[in-house]
């Protein structure tokens, strides 16, 4: 699933409320670049067996096996 720059990876995507709530398992990775005003871009990359994210938290949460670098 791609936007942009940004990807997510995964053997199982599940989205959910009008796409305002994302579910993924399995071999998970993502490559996220957060817009911050002002501030150089740094894209940040993850990977794990289980990824939440909740648009309305604006939460990411990541599940076993995590390894995260930027």
């Amino acid at each position: 699933m791609r936007s942009g720059a940004d990807e997510l990876r995964g053997d199982t995507l599940v989205v959910e409320q009008g796409g305002r709530k994302l579910r993924a398992d399995g071999q998970v990775a993502l490559r996220l670049t957060p817009k911050e005003k002002d501030k150089e871009r740094v894209t940040v990359e993850a990977q794990a067996r289980r990824m939440m994210y909740d648009e309305g938290a604006r939460r990411i949460d990541y599940e076993v096996d995590v390894v995260m670098k930027h």
